[in-house]
């Protein structure tokens, strides 16, 4: 688990990790997504003003501000290869509703690090490096296969 919470630290350096994925996001029926088992809360990372510091399982402490939104469903979240090879990557996508509200929440941070947590730990807090729009998130940090499937299940897993 140690191994797991130490790729935190690259996912700092998420900034070529999140991508955007042109095209329109067709909103999908809230009743064929299930709901996650415990949401995953969106927060910004600050460096004044803190609402809450959180810690991630290497211990690496985060100043937070308010909750920006809650995940609550995702329409898919899954690992694949990377096609640029080297590693696995995680895929989240999500409904129409929360898509575009992400899309707004990355709009605005450019720049920024957003930090994602579940159950009071902080399990991604990666840089916003451009919008992402149209509900598809793309982490590509070369895990293994099992380093990708451990952070996908922190966040709720495959679906």
């Amino acid at each position: 688990m140690r191994g797991i919470w130490g790729l935190v630290a690259v996912v700092l350096a998420l900034c070529v990790g999140c991508s955007t994925v042109d095209g329109t996001a067709v909103p999908p029926s809230a009743s064929n997504h299930p709901a996650l088992v415990k949401p995953v809360e969106v927060r910004r990372v600050v460096e004044t003003a803190p609402d809450i510091k959180l810690r991630d399982n290497a211990g690496e402490e985060y100043t937070l501000g308010p909750v920006e939104m809650r995940l609550e469903q995702f329409t898919r979240a899954y690992i694949q290869f990377s096609p640029e090879g080297g590693g696995y990557m995680i895929n989240l996508e999500l409904p129409g509703d929360l898509a575009a509200k992400f899309g707004e929440l990355t709009t605005a941070n450019v720049d920024k690090r957003l930090a994602m947590i579940v159950d009071n730990t902080v399990v991604f807090a990666p840089t916003v490096t451009s919008p992402i729009v149209g509900g598809k998130v793309q982490i590509q940090q070369n895990y293994t296969q099992q380093q990708a499937k451990d952070l996908l299940d922190a966040i709720g897993g495959e679906r």
